[in-house]
């Protein structure tokens, strides 16, 4: 079964900001956040239902190993919906409007 993945829209902008405040950091920095997560994205792909999973929210979490963010997402009519890119330190659960 092929499972297909996108974006909310905000979860597709707090990529782009987490992109900008690393390459901020340190050149290129913000590049090794994009491979990260195609990595993620990938095993997303391949195990969808390998993550953590927060039943109450119906949602999953797969961390990224060198950056402190997670890929919210769901399974949705054979899709992967990317609900948040989220730190794992700030607000938990801040995106849970977006499950609805």
């Amino acid at each position: 079964m092929e499972i297909n993945y996108y974006f909310h829209p905000t979860a597709e902008a707090e990529l782009f900001d987490y992109i900008d405040y690393y390459e901020q950091q340190a050149q290129g920095l913000g590049s090794k956040v994009i491979v990260e997560l195609e990595l993620t994205l990938r095993q997303i792909e391949t195990f969808p239902f390998s993550y953590q999973q927060n039943h109450a929210l119906g949602v999953h979490l797969a961390p990224l190993h060198h950056f402190p963010l997670s890929v919210i997402y769901r399974i949705k009519n054979n899709s992967v919906q990317i609900l948040a890119i989220a730190h794992q330190q700030r607000q938990p659960n801040y995106w849970g409007n977006r499950t609805l």
